[in-house]
């Protein structure tokens, strides 16, 4: 984490939201987890039958908790533990490869 002032108050308002997005996640899962499980699901996911409100809901909650959230998480953590020293070193990287091209 930087040591500048209004970037280090940054970088930690974003991993205390990176945090409660994990919560929100695990809470969607849990939610997820009450719903029933048809007998026919592998048919409904196959599309051979249409599906059930119940398997509707939990393919947009795994979605939304898998998917989505997971990037969005990676993501403010990413941000809230960058430091200068992972700037510098990248761009010296990328310099790197430029030059051998």
């Amino acid at each position: 984490m930087s040591s500048d002032g209004p970037v280090a108050k940054a970088q930690a308002a974003l991993g205390e939201i990176a945090f409660e997005l994990l919560a929100v996640q695990e809470r969607l899962e849990a939610v997820n987890r009450t719903l029933p499980i048809p007998p026919n699901q592998d048919a409904m996911l196959e599309g051979r039958i249409a599906p059930d409100l119940a398997t509707e809901v939990s393919g947009r909650v795994e979605c939304i908790a898998e998917d989505y959230l997971r990037r969005v998480i990676e993501a403010l953590q990413g941000a809230a533990c960058l430091t200068a020293h992972d700037l510098v070193r990248a761009f010296r990287n990328e310099k790197r490869k430029r030059e051998w091209h």
